[in-house]
């Protein structure tokens, strides 16, 4: 009999993400301060893994001493927060960066759809499953054919561009349970 599995606390999920995506959820919060007259500042750039660690789970040492890792509602929303922003980072940061260093668009370029390079984008996804679910995806196989489906379900929408799919397949590995708990 195996243990239970467990999530990711709010530090492993920064991790995962950043080594994931080469991207962090950042963003601008306000925060209380004695020095504004309003009584708030604006503070850009803030690591909101970190700011919302309380809401992930971690101990705040007022309230409570020990973790809650127990993959409620608001750990997923969170979650899924977390995912968007280090997901429009991370391709925001793959498109000013080399080919080589490149982490969510490896097997891609910035223009390639399905119907232009099927293979490419099969390999991409199947690239992208070993690094968010360290797992070696069959190029045929039952993930990669419904992460195809999220990647085409959103680029052959009017306007859609493939950094559109990109963005919903990256967040659909990051959500997924695979990546999320151990």
């Amino acid at each position: 009999m195996g243990r239970a599995p467990r999530r990711l606390d709010a530090g492993q999920l920064r991790a995962s993400l950043l080594h994931a995506t080469g991207a962090t959820w950042t963003g601008d919060r306000r925060v209380r301060t004695n020095n504004d007259p309003s009584g708030y500042a604006l503070r850009p750039a803030t690591d909101l893994v970190r700011h919302y660690a309380s809401a992930l789970g971690e101990p705040d040492y007022g309230a409570t001493t020990e973790p809650d890792l127990d993959p409620g509602p608001g750990f997923l929303r969170r979650a899924q927060s977390a995912a968007q922003g280090a997901c429009r980072d991370g391709l925001r940061r793959d498109r000013e960066v080399p080919a080589g260093a490149r982490r969510l668009l490896r097997a891609v370029s910035d223009g390639d759809t399905y119907a232009r390079a099927p293979e490419a984008v099969r390999a991409n996804i199947v690239a992208l499953g070993r690094t968010f679910w360290i797992r070696n995806l069959s190029p045929d196989g039952p993930e990669v054919e419904a992460l195809l489906g999220v990647f085409r379900a959103v680029t052959e929408r009017e306007g859609a561009l493939p950094a559109d799919g990109w963005f919903a397949v990256c967040v659909a590995l990051a959500t997924d349970p695979q990546f999320l708990l151990y």
